[in-house]
């Protein structure tokens, strides 16, 4: 009998708890990540999403403001995201979130998908991983166009609060939808190669299984 071992640990998914935001308002509702930004329940028009400094989680931004663009979300065109009207304040944290599993030590990527919901004054988010400043990101003028921010960053702590802010205050245009915000572990050194050595041993133990 053949024995797949690795040497090293395996990619690893420490997934951001409803980072998909598939589990819509009722996510928001339950704690699953929290806002600095004013909450608008879903459903109440294409007017509802007007003020400055609000946010909502839905299927398409044109349900909730009547001059931005429709479109669909990252993961699946169909399923939710959250749809935000840029702050006019500095420093207003925008999305905050945690794992859901203590995490091991070693190096993490952190990614999200951002996509601007109206062409004018795009939004620059700054990510960050407790007290760590991962990197800026701006959006696309383009709306509807998904752009991913990734960062690989080395963890300090099992239970760290992820955070994304919006530093760019001005009142018109600035509106975004954020998606498919994720955290994945980095391979230690040796994953791969030992992976390729297991598969070619076991593609050699089924030649000779065969010629047996």
């Amino acid at each position: 009998m053949f024995l797949l071992t690795a040497v090293g640990s395996p990619i690893l998914f420490a997934d951001i708890v409803d980072g998909n935001f598939e589990a819509g308002w009722p996510g928001y509702l339950s704690g699953d990540f929290a806002s600095g930004y004013t909450p608008v329940t879903p459903g109440g028009g294409d007017h509802s999403l007007y003020p400055e400094g609000a946010f909502t989680v839905t299927t398409d931004p044109h349900l909730v403001h009547n001059l931005w663009s429709s479109f669909g979300d990252h993961t699946t065109g169909t399923g939710q995201m959250m749809i935000v009207n840029g702050d006019t304040q500095n420093g207003v944290v925008v999305w905050a979130g945690h794992n859901s599993a203590p995490l091991a030590p070693g190096e993490y990527t952190f990614s999200a998908w951002v996509a601007s919901l109206y062409p004018t004054n795009p939004a620059n988010l700054t990510f960050s991983v407790d007290d760590l400043r991962l990197g800026n990101f701006t959006a696309s003028a383009t709306p509807g166009l998904w752009q991913q921010f990734s960062q690989t960053f080395t963890i300090t702590s099992a239970n760290p609060t992820f955070g994304i802010v919006n530093l760019n205050t001005q009142a018109n245009g600035n509106d975004f939808a954020i998606d498919d915000i994720h955290l994945e572990q980095v391979p230690e050194a040796g994953f791969y190669s030992a992976l390729a050595l297991n598969l070619g041993g076991l593609l050699l133990f089924v030649r000779r299984r065969r010629k047996a």
